[in-house]
């Protein structure tokens, strides 16, 4: 932490040598244009920063002729800053802007850390890794970076592949970005295919469907399971005969993810199949069928005479994503207390298997 104190200071110090030395050098005339249509054309430079930042920053326009790395350094410090939100009128724009400058080339010159320190400012995580924050800090993301960081798809490291794949996820893409993405379905690193399927599936399932069903039949578990779940989110109903057969598969990862899609697709005709599943030997996939049945119109008798472990139920279900959502748009646990209800379950009963759920999730993390 002291020697970035130092770096810091120096960083301070040196501002105007780093945004050009002796004022006699050219700005660069290949500059991003600004990504947000919203910021008033008076309050755009040249440059593509805001008018509020050149006023903080006089020699900013220079930064096109710093060193890479002196740039990046700047970049944490405004990313700081704008984090903080210690010089008035820093935009989420500017960072984008100062971001797409230092990739302006894809990176080159820049090593792996390097890298990733621009995509954990995109994503606004991680921070204090690398900057000073202080205890009213929060994190912010950078949702306009997504034009920029883009290009760190075609680095030659998986590592930077996949991160640049979950920062996209976290920012958001366009259809553009979609289409530079769709080829790592096909990459060789699971986890590259696994993060493309996740994010493009969340995009535009329908768009890519043809290119997402392959990837039931990938190698890969995870892949799958990423698979089965875009679509089950995508609202696809026909896609539910290409998943049914998973009900059957020997993994239970895979049978819960189904099942829970195929509750997500109301797919109906799939209630007999489920059905068996009440009695897996997997007390998740038991608790995965009950909740899908219920939802598929099944009898809450039906499920009663079943003998349902509501406390594994409750807590298996609850830790999941809450923002999966079934077709009614109601978030994981509200929909398990929804059957919990249905079962007979009393409130009081509800709340402490609420409670111990999220004090187990904490215990977790």
């Amino acid at each position: 932490m002291n020697r970035l104190l130092v770096s810091m200071a120096v960083l301070f110090i040196a501002l105007p040598m780093l945004c050009g030395c002796a004022g006699t050098q050219e700005t660069s005339t290949v500059d991003p244009k600004p990504v947000n249509p919203e910021i008033p054309q008076a309050e755009v430079i040249e440059t593509g920063f805001s008018a509020a930042l050149m006023e903080s920053y006089p020699d900013i326009y220079k930064i096109s002729t710093s060193d890479i790395h002196n740039q990046l350094e700047f970049l944490k410090h405004l990313a700081a800053e704008y984090t903080q939100n210690k010089t008035s009128g820093i935009r989420e724009e500017d960072i984008a802007v100062l971001i797409g400058k230092i990739l302006l080339d894809g990176g080159k010159g820049l090593d792996k850390d390097e890298k990733y320190a621009i995509l954990m400012i995109a994503e606004g995580k991680g921070q204090d890794d690398f900057i000073i924050i202080d205890g009213n800090s929060e994190s912010k993301s950078i949702p306009s970076s997504a034009v920029h960081i883009q290009k760190l798809l075609d680095d030659d490291a998986d590592a930077i592949k996949e991160e640049t794949l979950i920062a996209l996820s976290e920012l958001g893409i366009n259809s553009d970005i979609a289409k530079k993405i769709a080829p790592l379905l096909k990459n060789n690193n699971e986890s590259i295919r696994n993060q493309a399927a996740a994010v493009l599936g969340a995009f535009d399932c329908k768009g890519y469907l043809q290119d997402i069903l392959p990837l039931l039949e990938d190698n890969s578990t995870r892949v799958r399971v990423t698979a089965i779940i875009r679509l089950g989110e995508s609202g696809i109903k026909e896609t539910a005969k290409n998943i049914i057969p998973f009900l059957k598969d020997i993994d239970p990862w895979i049978r819960e993810c189904t099942i829970d899609s195929l509750a997500r697709l109301d797919a109906k005709e799939a209630v007999p199949e489920i059905l068996p599943l009440l009695k897996d030997k997997d007390q998740r996939v038991r608790s995965w069928a009950a909740l899908a049945l219920y939802e598929l119109g099944a009898d809450a008798d039906t499920l009663k005479s079943m003998k349902i472990d509501v406390t594994i139920l409750y807590e298996r279900l609850y830790q999941i994503d809450c923002d999966c959502k079934n077709k009614d748009g109601l978030k994981c646990h509200e929909r398990v207390k929804t059957l919990l209800i249905a079962l007979g379950t009393s409130e009081k009963k509800i709340l402490k298997l609420q409670q111990n759920a999220l004090d187990n999730k904490t215990k977790k993390q």
